[in-house]
């Protein structure tokens, strides 16, 4: 949302087509920060548009699940800017559990061992690994679904090429 709504400042207050950049980074390991530069000098300003209203809500709603944001002005134009909190991505339990997962098995692949176990258990387990994997990814901001295709598609190929 906050990616989207700066974006769209570009657009509607700058001007279609006008060079803007998106910069995205890991602030201290605790937030997300997204800045939008662009070549206009005219800092955008909250409005006062009622809840209800269709547009020029943008900024209170960035306000209202941002950490903080503010504008820079630059040698170029401006860079608005905004801070998201990652302690619900960092602290939520399949996440975590995921990649501890990934990690495990990315060690396990670079040995080539192989453990294969058949029980209904091992089923489950099997099931809750890749249920916390898809929640890994779209903690990651990826598309479960495009994911999951992927790993089929790989999956029937490789099994293809063992029959």
């Amino acid at each position: 949302m906050a990616t989207t709504e700066l974006a769209t400042n570009v657009i509607q207050h700058v001007g279609e087509g006008a060079p803007a950049i998106i910069v995205m980074e890991v602030s201290g390991h605790r937030a997300l920060r997204i800045e939008a530069h662009d070549k206009s000098r005219e800092s955008p300003r909250v409005s006062g548009a009622e809840c209800w209203a269709e547009h020029g809500r943008g900024l209170q709603l960035l306000a209202g699940v941002a950490l903080d944001w503010g504008v820079l002005l630059t040698a170029t134009g401006k860079a608005v800017w905004c801070e998201i909190s990652l302690d619900h991505v960092q602290h939520c339990t399949r996440v975590r559990r995921a990649a501890a997962v990934a990690e495990e098995y990315r060690r396990a692949a670079a040995g080539d061992q192989v453990l294969v176990e058949h029980s209904a258990a091992a089923r489950e387990a099997v099931t809750h690994v890749i249920c916390d994997l898809l929640h890994w990814i779209s903690a990651q901001g990826e598309d479960s679904d495009s994911v999951l295709d992927q790993a089929l598609m790989l999956y029937e190929a490789e099994a293809g090429l063992a029959a």
